[in-house]
């Protein structure tokens, strides 16, 4: 409603402007007329050859547009889009307000004209019918016929006459046309002020606010990406990180904003780190990968896997982001295979796992020591082909091995004894022991008891061999009677005892034991008897207290013709720690929430985890003995491949990411890590993959990506826009102002030339508004053109302060200029220099009333670095605390609202910020409301 009531009061606003200027248009009227008439008694309109050759000044002329077009070949075309302009031609000539140079006009190419109307003639015109173009076409005609006629009176020197005497000289149609003619300039300059600042108000915050939103949701997708987000600039000075990374480190991300990215890195790996960011900021587009270690806020020192690319930002300054990962976890689990594998090539025991299939899954690295096998040779059937001497025997194990994996046939709860083939042919004897493992798995733990059953022979043969053979073994041997007293032992057994051979005759094999296994005292005894052979896990203790983990082999033996039990006692201290290593590290990678995929050296995949079979959709029959080629999309390139082969096969880790594909055809994205698996002798034995599904962060990264290209398309589009608003408010605007100034000069009425002035006024203004825009649009787009030279600015200065003397006196305000040196050089761009002097001598003078405005020019130092300073005091109205960073914002005032106190669009002080930052340059101010403001600029000083 209030809108409507304000469109009417300025509708009537409109009417009685438009009445003042028709009254001033019929008082224009009267002038022209009587200076035509002086005019007409004073000028010659021909000379000697019969042509016209004087101009009448003070009419409105058309262009000679019509005498250089009416002779070439395209005629036809333009009278076609021309067809006003002859209308306008003929009515001119009418009110003898036109001067024609070229006499004789060629109606056969006016009547080609007429000929030519087409559907435009009929929409400029607004026919609708051919009877409407018909009338037209007669009317034309009847205006070339007198165009004609005139050509003639022309040459025979009727036309002055007719010129100077024309009746029509007075008629309203003049009248009419200066009426229409300030009419229109009018309304023109209220639909541009009025309606298309408006239109471009509501436009431009378009534009912002979409900007905006881009930027903001730009914000959002950092602070929600799964991955930790640091931006820094080329001197590792963090600019931003987003939630997770503070999170992780255990900071608050202002906390982290300002300060160097060293900080947060470890020591180890700070010279690693400035290595890469140095590639980093050398060219824009780098893109770099590499794990390195970051400090957390208790010291702490975790894992990352970080990707970081180069680019510049809208200031064409460095900045380099960087995407961090945790695989603290990830290093964690592989330090823990590698270890375990580690300890299980150093354990002395014989572990073999075999499926419902007989097929061998793992095999310890121990079999090289015992067998003389790498495990590779012996996985899959090998075992089976390799270990046997006799086909038939193997065939029966294979067998009953399967039944036992798969749970048909009970397994063997007692140890038993096998003789299997080494890889030299020699036999050697194995005392098994089974244990049923999940998922249809049989695991079996061998000891080669070789050594014991050449003692057992050597006893049977010959005592002075026994006698050798049996204190050479580094194991502890003990016979005792069925009761359990020792009667021998050998030296092995006094020394990881620590008892004299007196001493340790003196006790019974229970009392070496520790107190825990006491108690089985009777079950074992019994089973020994029964069975003439048993196998067991104990502790002996020794002279010290200390107890060792051991595993007892016993059995019945003839000794001196008496019964006795021959025990052999071997140290597993360290198997029981790999064991138990080796249990966690197997929890571990069971339920690690990264992929696990171990291969043999050919590529064969021995090994995978749940989370391998999670991901891919491949059971662990279908990829056990396959190599990695399953998982392939054909969208990796073989260059790669070949990359990773080279590195592991080296020895090296190799990291990359992989495009695979799952077993139902979906694509996914994986961050591998691919490490040599090497024996003690460093021999490469196997490789382990342990990946990551990185799918959701690829596609965050493409979402990320889409975001920031529509940001900056956005940017493009509104530089475009402000542009061409600019140019299109412009061109009509030199038109009004033009016309203005014109008015200004030649009306004597003191309120008609008050109104000429204020629409020149009026005029000025929208176009410093445009050019603001302008310069605006031209800084963000990053379009401005620098100059940067050495400029003496006090001279210049100088100049432009006394633009604005005028005014000063008019507020009697003082403006002064001073400068400590005769001489302050500064390396700045001319143009820009003069921009930001005009915009704040401009601003103090508009908000000062009383008082002045001071203008300085000096040298200061800041960190040893000498700058040229401009400095701009008032006494105006101040600026309050709260106010002095929005200054600096497009479009902000102090005063803002329909009720501000002072004009301007608030782009001054913020295209000024633009253009100090532009040429490297600092702006700073100190203000209090009601007491004045003082601005200093500096700049890089000149020599």
């Amino acid at each position: 409603m209030k809108i409507k009531i304000s469109f009417i009061i300025l509708y009537i606003f409109m009417l009685l402007i438009t009445s003042v200027f028709s009254l001033w248009s019929y008082k224009l009227y009267d002038y022209i007329n009587k200076k035509q008439t002086e005019m007409n008694a004073n000028s010659n309109l021909f000379d000697k050859n019969n042509s016209i050759s004087q101009i009448l000044p003070e009419l409105f002329l058309i262009e000679n547009e019509f005498g250089n077009e009416i002779e070439k070949d395209s005629a036809a075309v333009y009278w076609n889009k021309r067809f006003v302009g002859i209308k306008a031609l003929v009515d001119s000539i009418k009110l003898n307000k036109i001067f024609i140079k070229q006499a004789e006009l060629n109606i056969s190419i006016i009547d080609s004209i007429l000929n030519s109307i087409n559907n435009e003639f009929q929409v400029l015109l607004k026919a609708e019918t051919h009877d409407k173009i018909t009338n037209l076409k007669t009317s034309i005609t009847s205006d070339i016929n007198l165009i004609t006629e005139l050509s003639a009176e022309i040459k025979n020197d009727i036309y002055e006459k007719r010129f100077l005497n024309s009746s029509e000289l007075a008629s309203k149609w003049k009248w009419l046309f200066y009426h229409l003619i300030a009419s229109g300039l009018l309304v023109l300059l209220f639909f541009i002020v009025f309606i298309n600042s408006r239109y471009v108000k509501a436009q431009m915050k378009k534009v912002s606010d979409w900007a905006t939103f881009i930027e903001t949701k730009v914000k959002y997708f950092y602070e929600q990406k799964p991955l930790m987000q640091f931006n820094i600039d080329a001197d590792g000075k963090i600019l931003y990180v987003n939630k997770k990374g503070a999170e992780f480190l255990g900071f608050s991300s202002n906390e982290l904003v300002g300060k160097s990215i060293e900080k947060i890195t470890s020591s180890n790996h700070v010279e690693v780190f400035r290595s890469h960011l140095k590639k980093l900021v050398k060219e824009t587009g780098n893109v770099l990968n590499w794990e390195l270690q970051r400090t957390n806020s208790k010291g702490k020192n975790l894992w990352v896997k970080e990707t970081a690319r180069s680019v510049k930002d809208k200031n064409r300054k460095r900045v380099v982001y960087i995407d961090s990962m945790d695989i603290t976890e990830s290093k964690i689990t592989q330090d823990k295979i590698t270890l375990s594998d580690l300890i299980l090539q150093n354990v002395g025991s014989l572990i073999v796992v075999t499926d419902s299939r007989s097929s061998i899954k793992y095999i310890s690295p121990s079999v090289y020591g015992i067998l003389g096998y790498k495990p590779e040779e012996l996985m899959g059937d090998g075992w089976w082909q390799n270990t046997w001497f006799v086909s038939g025997e193997m065939e029966k194990e294979k067998e009953e091995s399967q039944k036992r994996a798969s749970g048909k046939l009970e397994i063997n709860k007692e140890p038993y004894e096998r003789f299997v083939k080494s890889k030299s042919g020699s036999p050697t004897w194995i005392l098994w022991q089974e244990t049923k493992g999940p998922d249809d798995l049989l695991i079996s733990v061998g000891h080669d008891i070789t050594a014991s059953k050449q003692v057992e022979k050597a006893l049977k043969h010959s005592e002075t061999r026994y006698s050798e053979l049996f204190d050479s073994i580094s194991d502890s041997i003990i016979i005792s009677e069925l009761g359990g007293k020792i009667i021998e032992a050998n030296s092995s057994a006094f020394e990881n005892l620590a008892y004299t051979k007196n001493e340790l005759m003196n006790f019974t094999m229970w009392d070496i034991i520790s107190d825990d296994f006491k108690a089985n005292k009777e079950f074992i005894l019994t089973e020994i008897k029964k069975n003439k052979f048993y196998l067991y896990e104990s502790e002996h203790r020794t002279k010290d207290g200390k107890e060792i983990p051991v595993e007892i082999s016993s059995r019945i033996i003839d000794y001196e013709n008496k019964m006795a039990i021959l025990s052999i006692a071997r140290d597993i201290t360290d198997r029981k720690k790999a064991e138990a290593q080796f249990k966690l590290l197997s929890t571990a990678i069971e339920q690690s929430p990264a992929s696990v995929m171990i291969t043999d050296t050919d590529g064969k995949i021995t090994y995978v985890n749940p989370r391998f079979i999670e991901i891919t959709g491949y059971s662990e029959e279908e990829v056990i003995g396959k190599t990695p080629r399953i998982l392939k999309s054909g969208k990796t390139s073989q260059e790669k491949y070949e990359m990773l082969w080279k590195t592991i096969l080296e020895g090296n880790t190799w990291y990359g990411e992989f495009y695979n594909k799952k077993k139902n055809d979906e694509y996914f994205w994986e961050l591998a890590s691919v490490s040599p698996i090497k024996n003690d002798k460093g021999s490469i034995t196997n490789f382990i993959a342990v990946k990551e599904d990185i799918t959701e962060r690829k596609r965050t990264e493409v979402e990320l990506r889409n975001a920031k290209e529509k940001a900056e398309e956005m940017s493009r589009l509104k530089s475009i826009f402000l542009n061409n608003m600019s140019h299109e408010l412009r061109t009509p605007m030199i038109g009004i102002i033009g016309f203005a100034e014109i008015l200004f000069d030649e009306i004597r009425e003191k309120d008609l030339k008050e109104i000429a002035g204020n629409i020149y006024s009026g005029g000025k203004r929208l176009t410093r508004t445009l050019n603001s825009i302008l310069d605006l649009s031209k800084v963000e787009s990053n379009e401005l053109e620098l100059k940067i030279e050495n400029i003496e600015l006090n001279k210049l200065t100088k100049e432009i302060t006394d633009q604005f003397n005028e005014i000063a006196v008019n507020k009697k305000i003082s403006l002064l200029v001073t400068e400590e040196d005769k001489h302050i050089i500064a390396s700045v761009d001319e143009r820009l220099y003069s921009d930001i002097v005009k915009n704040l001598v401009d601003n103090s003078v508009k908000y000062t009333n009383k008082g002045g405005v001071i203008v300085e020019l000096y040298y200061d130092y800041v960190k040893e670095k000498k700058y040229a300073c401009l400095k701009v005091t008032d006494s105006g109205i101040g600026i309050p605390k709260e106010s002095q960073q929005l200054i600096f914002e497009p479009f902000r005032q102090v005063s803002e609202g329909n009720n501000r106190s002072f004009e301007g669009c608030g782009l001054g002080l913020t295209i000024t910020k633009k253009f100090v930052e532009v040429m490297h340059g600092r702006i700073g101010l100190s203000s209090k409301a009601d007491t004045g403001t003082t601005f200093i600029v500096q700049f890089p000083a000149g020599n």
